[in-house]
């Protein structure tokens, strides 16, 4: 290779080295984190290409030298060398391992340093060879040296890059303590998806960490206008990525909390959560083939799911019915068209029920052709439902009159009435007896068992409040209750007597085990 042309490839092996190296350092939103990615792959197989170019080439040069290599080619023989294995082993860990995103970028800036050690030690050696006097003009000498005092005045004048709106922490956040079971979360990231939907990403403090499983929601206490308001949500994060954990509320036309998150929640805010819970979650050992079907904002913990497939590279097979509106409610838009080029074994198909002339994909509501259409092999798959009650509960109808066993069907609804658990019409005055804090307490059926727990004074555990995290599970010792939701007990439990007190109605003298 000539000297010319190897000095303009050895430059273009370092800007690509680099430009790796920074797009792997940015943040952004659903839509800018596919095209880095994009953009990072295609960037990385021109920088392997280039490298087994010069490789070639340095080995042919090598080759009409003596045995005896001075130390600058020795040396500079032995650093491209060491790119080999770290190259590998990135390719490896981008492959296989997506989630170690902090060794990717290590990976990136030490194959970055070391090819620009290796472009320098030829490039430098060249000019120095081609100059035609030993003395260097006052001209060359004085540019050098303000180029150096321009670019070390910017790095030290400029102001620091802020990504995305900050706020000052109000004071009354500054002082949050978690209660037990909680932990304290900051506010880190707004990425919009939709017109009515933003993904909000909260650090979780490094000496409080926990995990979850895929599909698992937070209880938050929220603080709206002054007033404490715990509301869950699931979570859409991989629990792979142990350092944040992300939610994506959409805004509802008259939801107090979600018009909160939506409109005036700003980065720098903090929040308490309890630990992550819930019995609707993806289990790898268990669900071999699953079918996804979510309405709305219902696809949340379902990305959860289809991320952590990927960041385990989990050969399950994944069937996504999403039911939208129109194209424009599409949530994870950019990230579902990430995963189906990821994941081979992935399906998604977009419903919508209000579509536009150019929309050519499947349109309505589910029906029967539909699933029959789109999944294969329903006795051995396991049907997710999330969304709207009226969609899952058509869709748990349909399945079970196609033949679907009742234990291949999970929901989350977060505290909509199951059919055939009406809410109790006629109040009236029952006894409730608390065996283990030995208090009787009067009250009505319209209360809940845990509202009248609080009336006696007794600190029952509790975390959701809609019967969904199980947290609040208690032994029915005598009587007869009505629960509004059962999403909270364990296969089985019910049969043995539990009950959630939270969203239990008592329809005459009870006695519970707490």
């Amino acid at each position: 290779m000539q000297p010319p042309l190897s000095i303009v490839a050895g430059l273009v092996f370092v800007l690509l080295a680099t430009a790796n190296v920074w797009l792997a350092s940015r943040s952004g939103g659903s839509t800018s984190r596919a095209w880095r990615l994009r953009a990072h792959r295609v960037i990385g197989y021109l920088f392997l290409f280039l490298y087994c170019t010069m490789m070639y080439f340095m080995v042919l040069r090598l080759k009409g030298l003596p045995d005896e290599l001075s130390t600058r080619n020795l040396v500079h023989a032995l650093l491209a060398l060491l790119l080999l294995p770290l190259l590998g082993a990135k390719v490896v860990v981008a492959r296989y391992y997506r989630a170690q995103t902090t060794l990717l970028r290590i990976l990136g800036s030490v194959i970055a340093g070391i090819s620009f050690l290796v472009v320098v030690m030829n490039v430098g050696a060249y000019l120095l060879r081609i100059s035609s006097t030993d003395a260097v003009s006052s001209l060359l000498s004085g540019t050098v040296l303000v180029s150096f005092a321009g670019g070390f005045g910017f790095l030290l004048l400029r102001r620091p890059r802020i990504s995305g709106p900050v706020s000052v922490q109000p004071p009354a956040e500054k002082h949050l303590s978690a209660s037990p079971g909680s932990v304290i979360l900051q506010l880190a990231r707004i990425d919009r998806q939709t017109h009515d939907t933003k993904t909000l990403r909260f650090l979780v403090p490094e000496q409080q960490r926990f995990s979850f499983r895929p599909g698992q929601f937070l209880t938050f206490k929220w603080i709206v206008d002054g007033c404490t308001v715990p509301r869950c949500y699931s979570i859409c994060s991989s629990p792979t990525q142990t350092g944040y954990i992300e939610i994506t509320p959409k805004q509802a036309p008259r939801g107090h909390v979600s018009v909160f998150l939506n409109q005036q929640a700003t980065v720098g805010s903090t929040v308490e959560a309890s630990n992550p819970t819930g019995q609707f979650y993806f289990d790898e050992k268990e669900h071999r083939r699953i079918v996804l079907i979510a309405g709305g904002s219902g696809i949340t913990p379902f990305v959860s799911m289809l991320r952590y497939i990927e960041d385990r590279c989990l050969p399950t097979e994944v069937t996504l019915l999403y039911f939208v509106r129109t194209r424009h409610d599409v949530i994870f838009e950019a990230e579902l068209d990430r995963l189906c080029s990821r994941l081979s074994r992935f399906r998604c198909v977009i419903v919508l029920s209000d579509p536009d002339p150019a929309w050519t994909g499947p349109t309505g509501r589910i029906t029967r052709d539909l699933i029959e259409s789109h999944v294969e092999e329903l006795s051995t798959s396991t049907f997710f439902l999330c969304g709207p009650p009226g969609m899952m509960k058509a869709a748990h109808d349909l399945l079970q009159s196609m033949g679907v066993d009742e234990w291949r069907l999970k929901q989350e609804s977060f505290g909509t009435v199951p059919p055939g658990n009406p809410e109790p019409r006629i109040a009236q005055m029952v006894m409730v007896e608390f065996a283990h804090s030995k208090r009787v307490q009067m009250a009505s059926s319209s209360a809940t068992l845990l509202e009248t727990a609080e009336a006696c004074g007794i600190r029952h555990p509790y975390s959701c409040r809609q019967g969904q995290c199980g947290t609040c599970i208690t032994k029915l010792l005598s009587g007869e209750v009505t629960m509004m939701a059962e999403d909270g007990l364990a296969p089985g439990q019910k049969a043995q007597g539990y009950i959630l007190p939270c969203v239990s109605h008592a329809k005459c003298d009870v006695k519970l085990d707490c």
